[in-house]
């Protein structure tokens, strides 16, 4: 009696689970970067270090083609990123901090910056930037994408342009 009720709900469960299990969030490799090799210089300013960050660039290391297909000259299999820091996680999080353009002076842009949903211009800012992948309405900048890109003779780099 409870035979085919029973068979029907295991293979309406098998198939509700196979939407279950997608990559709706995954980054791909080519998108991602590797740190091949920290260096370590004395800093210009006291108890400050000179940090310096070889990256991988998968997608050459690979042999792939850069983004937006032929043309333009060969990009390097890695690039070279300099940071001031005073540790090694300052540096990380500069590198991997969110690039924004500013009108004018960047001083007096975050100055007049006072959002009203949240009490921290950092963290609404950081929210907004993070929100807006689900949009695409902002490219994702961040400041290893930007380096990289303006390296690039195939891949045009951008940011986010704010105002006052």
């Amino acid at each position: 009696m409870g035979g085919p009720r029973i068979l029907a709900s295991l293979l309406i469960l098998l198939l509700l689970t196979s939407f279950l299990s997608g990559c709706w969030d995954r980054r791909e490799l080519e998108e991602q970067a590797f740190v091949l090799t920290i260096g370590i210089d004395k800093g210009p300013i006291p108890s400050s270090f000179l940090w310096t960050f070889q990256i991988a660039v998968p997608r050459q290391l690979a042999g792939g083609q850069t983004a937006g297909g032929g043309g333009g000259g060969a990009q390097q299999p890695s690039t070279i990123i300099s940071i001031e820091s005073t540790t090694i996680f300052g540096a990380l999080n500069l590198i991997n901090s969110f690039l924004l353009v500013a009108e004018g002076k960047a001083k007096d842009t975050i100055a007049a910056y006072k959002p009203i949903l949240e009490q921290n211009p950092a963290k609404f800012i950081e929210t907004l930037v993070l929100n807006s992948s689900y949009t695409d309405l902002m490219p994702k900048t961040q400041l290893h994408d930007y380096l990289t890109h303006a390296e690039s003779k195939a891949i045009e780099a951008t940011a986010i342009l704010v105002g006052k």
